[in-house]
């Protein structure tokens, strides 16, 4: 039996409303339609960055103990969000291609689904976490009083992850449905949620009993609590695309939906997940150069990491224009789509890259006063920034990847980036020629690698416009 059609009156129409709650992506200028999407985006990005940056700036009143302990919880968490960032991948493109393709009822069914299936994995995730926390952690050499206290973080951060884990499949979708700003606006009121908790509960302020690390943590879950809440708000009396199960029948074709979404999950989660590895890996190389050049890396990559914002942001609101597009059959606006993200890159690219050659060196110099830490951070800014015009084309091809739900392209072309370009050249140039030869392999993995993405997306995406 065929999907029933939705109509303008009926209940389960997803409401292209005036307002701009959703939107209508396959009409209009593509060029409009991404910059209105990505602009948010930036704000929302960095917002997630500053949960962090809060956590880490009052944990760090609690004294070096503390800070050592929470250092220690990035491998995992990140670990963790991985996971579900994957779901939102999936949720963003499973959701913009049914709205081109104007199959509303079927929309409304992936999305409650997704929640139940987010909902589900965060529950074994919580479990599996608090089970073994003590085990993962002593295996990466925490012990003793750091250890406890990271225990104490941990356990309240696994017990809360679902609370976590749900906002990032709602914003997804909101996103896939036209719009950017209600879900930068939901990360902001988590993170002002974080700023106002995180003092109260670590120190016992206004009558709270002190909590230190413990408190950090509830104030993490309480920050995304807060953001659920008003995004379900949201999607259930202002978009109105998350309606009554009852409409579509609970859980009937439960399997389908959880199949749609986790073909695109897991290969985005784990591409996700493995970034972090070939920065270890990098580290590890480093580190036969001395802590000067460990420290050098550390600053140049949390430099790059707010550079790479803007790119992140176009490559995340490029994810609902094609799918949406690609959805409706009008691969034209996919490929002009792609052509004006490309000509954004660049151009971004370009500057930040001229930027980070002139005053990479001044800038280091805002995080550390070491004379060699300087000298080797601006090598790095004179050597890999060359190549950023290639290096950035590869989040926007995946993004597209992702959206026409082909995730396994995206899949391997950055595991071929990292596992078959990057780890060989770094190692290759730590041999030959030190700190020196591995700035230069992550350079030359970022031209091939580019090079490749780029010929390989056009001959895919050609088939079709």
């Amino acid at each position: 039996m065929s999907e029933p059609e939705c109509t303008d009156t009926a209940p389960s129409n997803i409401h292209m409303a005036r307002n701009g709650a959703s939107r209508n992506l396959t009409e209009g200028a593509v060029s409009k339609h991404l910059l209105r999407l990505s602009i948010p985006m930036v704000w929302g990005i960095f917002s997630i960055i500053a949960i962090q940056l809060i956590d880490m700036f009052y944990i760090g009143l609690l004294g070096e103990q503390a800070l050592a302990a929470i250092s220690f919880t990035f491998p995992v968490t990140y670990a963790v969000f991985s996971v579900f960032m994957g779901f939102g991948v999936a949720m963003s493109s499973v959701v913009s291609r049914l709205i081109g393709a104007g199959e509303h009822i079927k929309m409304h069914r992936v999305l409650f689904h997704g929640f139940i299936l987010v909902a589900l994995c965060g529950t074994i995730c919580a479990v599996l976490g608090n089970f073994y926390a003590r085990d993962i952690f002593a295996l990466m050499g925490a012990e003793g009083a750091v250890l406890d206290d990271l225990l104490g973080y941990m356990h309240i951060w696994f017990a809360g992850v679902v609370l976590v884990s749900l906002p990032m499949i709602g914003n997804s979708a909101m996103r896939a449905c036209g719009d950017a700003r209600i879900p930068a606006h939901v990360m902001g009121v988590s993170a002002l949620t974080n700023l106002i908790m995180d003092p109260i509960l670590i120190f016992g302020w206004l009558g709270f009993p002190e909590m230190g690390m413990e408190g950090a943590a509830l104030a993490t879950i309480l920050s995304y609590f807060a953001g659920l809440v008003i995004g379900l708000y949201i999607m259930i009396f202002k978009m109105k695309i998350l309606v009554n199960p009852a409409e579509f029948g609970w859980l009937k074709d439960f399997g389908d939906s959880a199949r749609r979404l986790v073909v695109i999950a897991v290969p985005a989660g784990t591409t996700s997940a493995i970034q972090p590895l070939l920065q270890a890996f990098v580290t590890a190389l480093l580190a036969g150069s001395g802590a000067y050049a460990v420290a050098a890396y550390g600053v140049v990559t949390r430099v790059e990491a707010f550079l790479f914002v803007p790119i992140m942001a176009m490559s995340t609101g490029l994810a609902p224009i094609i799918g949406q597009n690609f959805g409706a059959g009008l691969y034209g606006r996919v490929y002009e789509g792609l052509h004006f993200w490309m000509r954004l890159a660049f151009f971004w690219s370009l500057l930040t890259a001229v930027l980070m050659m002139a005053l990479g060196g001044f800038i280091t110099s805002w995080f550390s006063d070491n004379a060699q830490t300087i000298k080797l951070a601006q090598l790095y800014f004179w050597i890999v920034p060359v190549t950023y015009i290639l290096a950035n084309i590869l989040p926007g091809w995946a993004s597209a990847f992702n959206a026409v739900a082909k995730p396994h392209l995206a899949f391997v072309i950055l595991i071929f980036r990292m596992l078959v370009l990057s780890a060989p050249a770094c190692l290759v140039g730590a041999h030959l020629a030190g700190v020196t030869g591995i700035f230069l392999g992550l350079a030359v993995a970022n031209i091939l690698s580019g090079t490749l993405t780029h010929v390989l997306g056009w001959r895919y995406i050609s088939r079709y416009a």
